[in-house]
C-alpha cells in the first residue's frame, strides 16, 4: 500500500533549528507534497501513515526568513530520499522509475499525468519487461490530457529518445 497521501510508513525528520510550529507546519506540508505524495507504486493508499518532522531548537539556531527557506530546501530533500528509499526497499522492488513531465500547463496537470503514467498496469508491465513501450505512455498521456496533441510529445527513457513529436524514433533498444 504504497502511494500519494502518504506511504505505510512511519517518517521522522528530526532538526536542532528553533522554528516556530506555524512554519514547520508549513514546511512539511510542502515538503511531503514534493515527496511523499508524488510516491506511487500499487496505487493503493494505506489507513495508517505517519510523518513527523521536529525540532527541538537545541542548537539555538533561529532561522532568518532568507534562511528558513534553505532549511526548508533540505528538509524537502531528506524527504524526497526517504519517499524514494521506499519505492528501492519495496517487496520484490527491482526497478525505480522517476517521471518528470515538462510542458504541461501547471504543477497539477504535470502531477495528475505522471500519476496516471504511473499508475498504469499496461506501463508498469512494459517496465518490469524492460519494454521501452512508449506507446502506452503516449496511450496515457492522450487519455489524460485536454486539448492533448500528441504531435508535441516527446517521450525519453533512460534518456533516449524513443518518440519525438508523437512519432517513432529510431534507437536501440540495447541501450
Amino acid at each position: 500500500m504504497i502511494h500519494p497521501n502518504m506511504a505505510t510508513t512511519l517518517g521522522f525528520v528530526l532538526t536542532d533549528a528553533a522554528l516556530p510550529v506555524a512554519t514547520l507546519r508549513a514546511i512539511l506540508k510542502r515538503a511531503v507534497e514534493s515527496s511523499y505524495n508524488r510516491l506511487s507504486v500499487d496505487g493503493d493508499t494505506s489507513t495508517n501513515d505517519t510523518l513527523l518532522l521536529l525540532a527541538n531548537g537545541a542548537s539555538g539556531v533561529r532561522p532568518e526568513a532568507g534562511e528558513t527557506a534553505r532549511v526548508e530546501e533540505k528538509i524537502a530533500a531528506v524527504c524526497q530520499q526517504l519517499a524514494r528509499s521506499i519505492a528501492r526497499d519495496g517487496e520484490g522492488a527491482k526497478k525505480f522509475v522517476t517521471i518528470e513531465v515538462t510542458g504541461a500547463p501547471g504543477d497539477d496537470a504535470a502531477t495528475r499525468l505522471a500519476r496516471a503514467i504511473a499508475n498504469s498496469p499496461l506501463v508498469k508491465t512494459a517496465i518490469a519487461g524492460s519494454d521501452p513501450n512508449w506507446g502506452r505512455i503516449l496511450f496515457r498521456r492522450r487519455q489524460r490530457g485536454r486539448g492533448f496533441r500528441s504531435g508535441k510529445t516527446d517521450i525519453r527513457m533512460q534518456g533516449v529518445v524513443v518518440c519525438r513529436g508523437g512519432l517513432a524514433t529510431p534507437f536501440s533498444e540495447a541501450e
